[in-house]
């Protein structure tokens, strides 16, 4: 049986994953309903930004969890998370071979 509903978005030039929706449609078990169940209504969303012309990099998460732990606490708990600022560095290296100590 199907626990989960999944969406993504390609994009069409570079065939590079954009975004990705995941959505729990019936509860799923972790250890036989022992440690955790992931309930209903549990979203995750993940977005990548292009940078710089050069790099898909992530954008944003977005998430809501519906859960209960150890079959006693129940769990609930949304957020955001932003990606920014990224910034480009260089490095110069050099390696050097030495003959072997004798």
């Amino acid at each position: 049986m199907q626990a989960s509903k999944l969406r993504a978005w390609i994009n069409e030039s570079d065939y590079e994953l954009v975004r990705l929706q995941v959505e729990a449609i019936r509860d799923a078990n972790v250890g036989f309903g022992m440690l955790a169940r992931m309930n209903t209504g549990t979203t995750m969303s993940f977005t990548r930004r292009w940078i710089n012309d050069e790099v898909w990099l992530p954008a944003r998460v977005d998430y809501t969890i519906r859960a209960r732990v150890l079959m006693l606490k129940r769990f609930r708990e949304g957020g955001r998370i932003d990606f920014s600022n990224y910034r480009k560095f260089t490095v110069d290296t050099a390696t050097t071979i030495a003959p072997p100590a004798q």
